[in-house]
């Protein structure tokens, strides 16, 4: 079981939903995890959408 966001950065792994921050609403998915940052694109097909790193700490796993 993942008992911390720290536990959870250590899982992280491509194809993994996240949200950016505790409070986020938009649903990303893990294309790449690269140490302690991650490449994220928004599961929205929308025009304009494109992959960007983030910070692993700052990805919360998405929940319903």
């Amino acid at each position: 079981m993942i008992e911390t966001l720290f536990d959870y950065c250590r899982v992280m792994q491509e194809g993994d939903l996240v949200r950016l921050g505790g409070g986020g609403v938009s649903q990303f998915r893990v294309l790449e995890v690269d140490g302690d940052r991650a490449l994220v694109q928004s599961t929205l097909e929308v025009p304009g959408s494109y992959p960007f790193a983030m910070r692993a700490v700052d990805l919360h796993p998405w929940s319903e």
